[in-house]
């Protein structure tokens, strides 16, 4: 299985060493799952991509021009070490040649499953199974992103060796029909899908149900201590379905090594995270890729947030997305502030910006937020403070000099009343979440401010 990752020249990767640590199976749950995130053109495809080719037992390998970062030379440099420190690179050969060697020749234990996981209604039998697949299959080197999963049939005849415990696995995740390989006219093979009495080819079946049925039928016929690579897992699969897949890839994960790439919050989880599994965002700026892991103090700060039972949503799915925005994100302390704020924008500038979760839970945890999100690769980051919380303001003004930093003239963003009715502790907004008149040119203002600071024109 795959320790480290290194990647110069390929792609978006330029002449700096990017280097990955992924996690290894231990026996326990989530032990093994690693987690590539980062928005469309990121580079998460590519680092799924570079470690494919080494699933395969050919020598020489080549990577056309595009594929080439003239900013390494016009070389391309690819080297993973796995978890006995065996050392495995593929290298171009000569500057601006396409040709690289492998070295060693021998293929990995990984496992390749694509994004685009169709296949061809009509196929001829093969006697494959996963790791012939893995070897010899055009799967590999297949340089085009857009080809289907056609060497997925391949796989047919040891699904049906193995049905009790495909159909086991699919039951855990949708009410998957039954099914059978028959034989047309013409001596070519398809798989015939039951509903009731009657029944249809894959044809008929929903891009859902072809994905699920890829990637549980690769899992079930891995093997423990495998690398299982799988490019966006989440595509064309109902949100119900992504949270059990999620479960089932935790599980799997517990002796074998998972690599994913995703856009799905579905598939990021704080406990695992917090646990040791892995997480990288990947940026790409100024046409060059770079990765962003956590810091162990970022860890530990989400493992605090997991101890506390009253604020739950700091891990729920808002949080998450944030592993997936762009630049340009507020923090503020809790959720009536994300409430408040946002009501209050709605009713004057109509400006949309992106806040962190439903807050940080609380004043004193705002520069730890800050911290995770710096670990991610943000650098447009503001945030605001009640008017009581003037010497955390004042400190993380301090500590965060290049960062962004409001702090408004009352003491909560919404009117507090005591048990007499009573306001008890002033606020922007009154206790209906109405932003008050005599403070929405202040609110304009300090949002205009922001704007400014993340050059958003209004």
């Amino acid at each position: 299985m795959i320790k480290t990752l290194l990647i110069k020249g390929y792609r978006g990767f330029g002449s700096n060493d990017t280097e990955l640590n992924f996690s290894i199976p231990n026996g326990t749950i989530h032990s093994g799952l690693n987690i590539i995130v980062g928005q469309n053109n990121s580079g998460k495809s590519t680092i799924i991509e570079s470690m494919k080719y080494f699933a395969n037992r050919r020598e020489k390998i080549s990577f056309s021009g595009s594929k080439r970062n003239q900013l390494n030379d016009d070389r391309v440099l690819i080297k993973i070490v796995d978890e006995n420190d065996s050392v495995s690179t593929i290298e171009t050969i000569s500057t601006g040649g396409s040709e690289a060697i492998k070295t060693p020749i021998d293929n990995k234990n990984i496992i390749y499953i694509p994004s685009r996981r169709g296949f061809n209604k009509s196929f001829s039998k093969n006697l494959w199974n996963i790791e012939n697949i893995q070897r010899d299959s055009n799967l590999i080197n297949n340089s085009d992103r857009q080809v289907e999963y056609n060497e997925f049939t391949y796989l047919f005849e040891e699904l049906v060796k193995n049905r009790d415990e495909f159909q086991k696995v699919l039951k855990k995740l949708t009410d998957f029909p039954e099914w059978t390989i028959d034989l047309d006219e013409s001596g070519q093979y398809f798989l015939k899908v039951y509903k009731n009495k009657y029944y249809h080819t894959s044809e008929g079946m929903g891009d859902g149900l072809i994905s699920l049925m890829t990637l549980v039928g690769t899992l079930v016929l891995s093997k423990p201590n495998s690398t299982i690579l799988i490019d966006e897992p989440e595509l064309s699969l109902h949100p119900d379905v992504l949270k059990k897949l999620f479960i089932l890839l935790k599980n799997y994960s517990t002796d074998r090594q998972i690599i994913l790439s995703t856009h799905s919050p579905y598939f990021v989880d704080i406990e695992s995270i917090a646990d040791g599994a892995k997480i990288y965002r990947v940026v790409n700026t100024d046409n060059l890729t770079r990765c962003y892991e956590l810091s162990n103090e970022s860890i530990s700060f989400f493992k605090s947030v997991l101890r506390d039972y009253q604020f739950p949503h700091a891990v729920g799915l808002d949080t998450r997305e944030i592993f997936f925005m762009g630049e340009n994100i507020i923090v503020v302390e809790g959720q009536e502030d994300v409430v408040g704020y946002n009501r209050g924008l709605q009713e004057t500038t109509k400006q949309q910006f992106n806040f962190y979760g439903w807050g940080a839970g609380g004043a004193s945890n705002i520069t730890k937020v800050i911290r995770v999100l710096q670990d991610l690769g943000f650098n447009k980051i503001a945030a605001i403070y009640d008017g009581d919380k003037k010497a955390e303001y004042e400190k993380a003004k301090s500590n965060y000099p290049n960062l962004h930093f409001e702090i408004i003239n009352k003491d909560d963003i919404r009117d507090k009343l005591n048990d007499n009715g009573e306001i008890s502790k002033e606020g922007l907004l009154d206790k209906k979440f109405n932003l008050k008149n005599e403070y929405k040119e202040e609110f304009i203002e300090m949002f205009n401010r922001i704007a400014k600071y993340f050059n958003i024109q209004y």
